[in-house]
């Protein structure tokens, strides 16, 4: 939980085994259900709508020598605007000789129909790899394609892409804290 101390503009935190820590601000980083935004608003009460862009990523880390071929390059995009499906995809090397891959439906009838939660999200949902194998046949598509089918469907992680209005911060009269 917290508290704000007027008198000395900062917040005080206290932590489920007990220990305080006093900071300066803190930031609710931690996503549209945050835990703190949930302290700092009554949900009953506050005017806190869950806004939903109408789009669903699934997306996936795998070790590079499980793709049909090894990346020569740092980050492949796509962005398919002009052909059903509209897809937003990434293929990149990230460290630790490990590759990640990532596509984002752009239609909402389409990526809610895809999603393995009602466009909920989770990970492992039954049938996503299925489902994101049967939109990726798009010429220039193959190697992420080929990613998909190497990874296991466990490993898929589906999230929807929601948000909420950012909260009132320092500029409109709360002194130190504020979610993102």
């Amino acid at each position: 939980s917290y508290q704000e101390d007027d008198e000395s503009s900062s917040v005080i935190l206290t932590f489920a085994n007990g220990k305080k820590v006093r900071c300066k601000a803190l930031l609710a980083c931690d996503g549209t259900f945050s835990r703190v935004r949930k302290q700092m608003y009554d949900p009953e009460t506050a005017n806190d709508p869950v806004i939903n862009f109408n789009m669903i990523n699934w997306s996936s880390i795998l070790p590079q020598n499980q793709l049909e071929s090894p990346l020569s390059y740092t980050i492949t995009t796509n962005y398919n605007s002009h052909q059903e499906p509209r897809l937003s995809t990434y293929l990149n090397q990230c460290g630790q000789d490990e590759a990640f891959w990532q596509i984002r439906i752009l239609d909402p009838s389409i990526g809610v129909s895809l999603s393995g939660n009602n466009g909920r999200g989770g990970l492992g949902l039954p049938g996503a790899k299925e489902k994101l194998l049967s939109v990726l046949g798009t010429p220039g598509l193959e190697a992420l394609r080929a990613a998909v089918a190497r990874t296991p469907e466990g490993d898929i992680f589906e999230r929807c892409i929601l948000a909420r209005n950012p909260t009132p911060g320092p500029w409109s009269g709360v002194k130190s804290a504020g979610c993102l």
